[in-house]
Formats: C-alpha cells, sequence, structure tokens
C-alpha cells in the first residue's frame, strides 16, 4: 500500500486539491445564488412597500381633495383652480425594476396608478387647463360636485383597485 501512494502521490494530490478546488466553487456558487436570491427578495419587498406608501399617500390626498371640493363655495363666474397634473414619481421612477416584484403586485400597483392618472385625463373633461399654468385645471362651480365625486372614487379605487 505505501508502494502505490508512494508512487503515485502528485496524482493522488492533484486529485484531492482538484476536489477541493471544485467543492469550494459549487458550495461558493450556491452563496452566490442565495445572496442574490436574498438581494432581489429585499429589493422587491422594499420596492412594494415604497409604490404602497405613496400609492395610499395621494389616495388620501384625493380624499382630503373630495372633501374641500364638495365644501368649495366658488362664486358664480370664478373658477376653482384645481391640479392637473399627477404626483406619482415613484411609480415613474421605479418602473423600469418592475421584473422584481411578482406579477400580482405589479398588476394592482399599475391599476392604483392607472386609476390615478386616469383622473387628471377625466378631470380635463370638466375643466380648462389654465394658459400660464399648464399644471392646473379651472373647473367652473356647477362641476364641484362631480369633481368631489370623482376624486373620492379615484381614492377608493386607488386603494382597492376593482376587479376587471
Amino acid at each position: 500500500m505505501y508502494e502505490i501512494i508512494k508512487d503515485f502521490q502528485t496524482l493522488i494530490g492533484a486529485a484531492v486539491g482538484f476536489a477541493g478546488v471544485i467543492i469550494t466553487m459549487i458550495v461558493q456558487g450556491k452563496q452566490a445564488r442565495a445572496q442574490r436570491r436574498s438581494e432581489a427578495e429585499t429589493a422587491a419587498r422594499s420596492m412594494r412597500e415604497v409604490l404602497d406608501a405613496e400609492i395610499l399617500t395621494l389616495a388620501n390626498q384625493l380624499s382630503e381633495n373630495a372633501k374641500s371640493s364638495a365644501e368649495m363655495q366658488v362664486k358664480p363666474g370664478n373658477l376653482a383652480a384645481i391640479r392637473g397634473r399627477p404626483l406619482n414619481h415613484v411609480f415613474r421612477a421605479l418602473l423600469p425594476k418592475f421584473e422584481l416584484l411578482p406579477p400580482e403586485d405589479v398588476v394592482r400597483i399599475t391599476r392604483s396608478n392607472m386609476y390615478y392618472e386616469q383622473y387628471f385625463e377625466r378631470l380635463r373633461f370638466l375643466g380648462q387647463t389654465h394658459p400660464e399654468l399648464p399644471h392646473q385645471v379651472n373647473v367652473p362651480p356647477e362641476h364641484m360636485e362631480v369633481v368631489a365625486e370623482l376624486q373620492k372614487n379615484t381614492a377608493s379605487w386607488m386603494k382597492n383597485p376593482p376587479e376587471m
């Protein structure tokens, strides 16, 4: 036995060393994949929480606006100035990274933001864009009840998008 080991010690050493390198590469590969998976899950969770916070903030603001719009006393001949541009900057900034989110979150978040952006398009049916302030829609007093209802419904749809 000693003679065999003595004669093939270089080959045995190389085989043991090569096996060690292979095992190390396999273990490091598994660790790297686990770390990437963990980082992706953390990024997805953070994105979902930030986007949900933005949706909730915007929806709550629309709810508050609905109360103000319903109570607003606009004198005949005057117009109510309402913001006419979306503020969903986080959604727009993170849109290229949506592949990190699970499909059901992508659908829910996108639908909530679509309702939000559609609100501004619908608002333009009720008033006109101010020539000097393009991000403002001027609404006549007779449409304020409709504006309040639109704001209230949009906020509700954003918080809990209806099924299609």
